[in-house]
Formats: C-alpha cells, structure tokens, sequence
C-alpha cells in the first residue's frame, strides 16, 4: 500500500475465523483488515477499495458465513475504506454509495 496499491483483491475461507486463502489459509482476514485501517489513519490521503470473495477451493467452508462476515466488515466501514464482498449472486457493500 505504501507503494501506491489502492485496490486488494482476497480471496477468503473459514476455519474457525475467516481467512485469507489460496487453497490453504495464509493469515487471518482481521489481521489483514487491521493493517489496513492502520494504513489510512497513518495516511488518511489514501483511498482503498478492497475485493473479497470466496476463495474457489474452499467455498464450502463459507457457506453460512454471510451475517459474520457482514458484521466483521462493518467494523471497517469509512468513506476511505470500500469493501466490496461477493457470494454467489450477492454484492455486499461497508458503504452506501460507492465512488
């Protein structure tokens, strides 16, 4: 992000907490939510979209999972911070309108 990036795009899974994947689970989507929030209240000029969907392999695992993640991802709600979440046919927005 330091370098400019300004749109993220995680794929995630669940086990126990949600996490980002690619097949396996790397590192847990708060803790990469929380670098993220880090980053903009240290440069509150910045503006980052991120895309999150379910992660192909692991897709099973999130079945059920949409009110969690709906509710961890409102913790992160902001005009500076856009999270786009897609299941499925559904597109979820932390935001009401989206620049």
């Amino acid at each position: 992000m330091a370098n400019g990036i300004d749109l993220l795009d995680l794929r995630v899974s669940w086990n126990n907490k949600f996490w980002c994947s690619h097949t396996f689970g790397t590192v847990p989507l708060e803790q990469v939510l929380n670098d993220i929030n880090t980053h903009l209240r240290n440069t509150p000029e910045s503006k980052i979209v991120v895309m999150i969907k379910p992660d192909f392999n692991n897709r099973d695992s999130m079945e059920g999972k949409k009110e969690e993640m709906a509710e961890l991802l409102m913790k992160y709600t902001s005009e500076s911070f856009i999270i786009r979440y897609k299941t499925g046919n559904v597109v979820w927005y932390n935001v009401d309108t989206v620049p």
